[in-house]
């Protein structure tokens, strides 16, 4: 009987997962438990400090999903991911192997994985008949020291059309006990539910899915030369989940091997996409045709601000044209409730943006929110009466979104000032980029995106004026 003693796996997508640094394990403690997996029917014997996690968890972008995990360092959540290698061009693969799972167990630590494959069975796997699920490891499984420096050992199997891996990895220098309980958890599993079943919910879990498809369409304008190397495709995505969205990047799948990557850029740690705003991407898919009529997989992964990635699949088609965006109907100002007051924000949403000398740009305010918050970094500001703003110290957030009608001008420069009844300025804009307190942020024409500023607290800020210049390219 052949084992799978080596799995590597490169996938070319796009994906920001990256190995977490681990310390060194802490020591095993004696005494065992039953545990039953909620979803996939497995049950083992439990060392005592061991952590358990259940799936279905993405572990790589169009690849391995991991049902239930074990580690003795009882760290509940853990999962060993696939890495992101850099690939000539900039470009970036995933890659999960045994020596990558390896290089995420901690000093003196063991961990233990079953996870559905993402391809069918390779020729040298366990088999077992059509909708025979095996009762427990017998034939994968035998007693044996698992420690190892820079691997770990990939067991595969299959069920019917489903291909599974059991994982394990221990750390070279674990203790002997450690290794004791490796085997006595392996020689207690069993499977309790049919493994073809755990295969059909696995592939399609059905987490949270915190972003919403808005416009997946060929870009091309009136009287623009079409690129005969492939269309130009805009993706167009809302943040619909309830906390913002901090990384988001999407593949375009138009089959035969051709998939494109959309990474969107302007989606950050620092300028998040906010619940209910969108963020959009557009480039060419050199070499890509596209049929009308067709669904296409338009695979999804979206980092929110507490960590979490959820990565899913959408169908799509690809609209023959771009839906036309227009401003609102233009508002000169809008009043917000800050701290029980009332505050005028100037523009109104629909309204074009001024410069300070009254210079019109063709950049419209779509929408803006106002709250107090804190900062999340130091800030410098010369014009305020305390010139320092530690982390954590209160401060006003502005947030919204603008767009983006020049064709010429992307790099978009933002600054807000606060005044009270009297008309005296009380509130400079915190951040810097170029200048002190100025922002900076790239729209591209036709296309949103989203800005967040942060002011100085006065009790007597009663207006708040947003300017902007915009660029061709990157102010110095």
């Amino acid at each position: 009987m052949k084992y799978l003693a080596f799995l590597g796996i490169l996938l070319s997508l796009v994906i920001g997962f990256s190995a977490c640094a681990v310390g060194a394990a802490p020591p095993p403690t004696g005494g065992y438990g039953t545990y039953v997996s909620k979803n996939y029917g497995v049950r083992v014997q439990l060392p005592g400090g061991w952590a358990v996690s259940e799936g279905p968890e993405s572990l790589m972008m169009k690849g391995e999903t991991g049902l239930v995990s074990f580690n003795s360092w009882g760290d509940t959540g853990f999962w060993a991911r696939a890495v992101t290698e850099t690939a000539s061009g900039g470009s970036f693969s995933w890659e999960f192997s045994p020596g990558v799972v390896a290089s995420q167990i901690p000093r003196g630590g063991a961990y233990v994985a079953l996870v559905l494959a993402a391809s069918g069975p390779p020729s040298s796997t366990t088999t077992t008949p059509p909708g025979v699920t095996p009762p427990d490891l017998s034939g994968l499984y035998e007693s044996h020291d698992w420690r190892q420096e820079t691997t770990a050992y990939f067991k595969s199997f299959t069920v019917g059309e489903s291909q599974f891996i059991l994982i394990i990895a221990c750390s070279k220098n674990a203790a002997d006990a450690t290794v004791d309980q490796v085997n006595a958890l392996l020689q207690s599993w069993q499977f309790n539910a049919p493994l073809t079943d755990i295969a059909v919910s696995a592939a399609a879990p059905s987490g949270e899915r915190p972003v919403e498809v808005v416009c997946v369409a060929r870009d091309y304008k009136p009287g623009e030369l079409v690129n005969p190397g492939g269309p130009k495709v805009v993706i167009i995505l809302r943040n619909t989940g309830r906390e913002p969205i901090v990384s988001l990047l999407a593949n375009l799948d138009l089959q035969q091997g051709r998939i494109y990557n959309f990474t969107f850029d302007d989606v950050s740690d620092s300028h998040p996409l906010l619940t209910d705003k969108n963020a959009s991407k557009t480039q060419t898919l050199i070499g890509g045709g596209i049929s009308s009529g067709l669904v296409y997989p338009l695979e999804i992964a979206a980092t929110l601000q507490s960590g979490e990635t959820c990565i899913y699949t959408e169908q799509v088609m690809v609209a023959d044209a771009q839906p036309a965006e227009t401003p609102p109907p233009p508002t000169p100002m809008v009043s917000l409730i800050l701290d029980g007051v009332t505050v005028t924000i100037e523009p109104g949403p629909g309204s074009y943006f001024q410069n300070s000398a009254g210079e019109l740009y063709g950049v419209a305010l779509m929408d803006v929110s106002l709250a107090m918050g804190v900062c999340e970094q130091d800030y410098f500001s010369p014009w305020t009466t305390s010139n320092a703003f530690k982390a954590g110290d209160a401060c006003i957030i502005l947030s919204g979104s603008v767009l983006n009608t020049d064709k010429e001008r992307p790099e978009l420069n933002l600054w807000a000032e606060g005044y009270d009844a009297d008309g005296q300025q009380v509130s400079w804009t915190l951040d810097a980029s170029n200048l002190v307190g100025r922002i900076n942020i790239r729209v591209e024409y036709n296309q949103t995106g989203g800005f967040v500023i942060h002011l100085s607290p006065d009790a007597g800020l009663r207006t708040i004026r947003i300017f902007l210049v915009s660029y061709e390219f990157p102010p110095p």
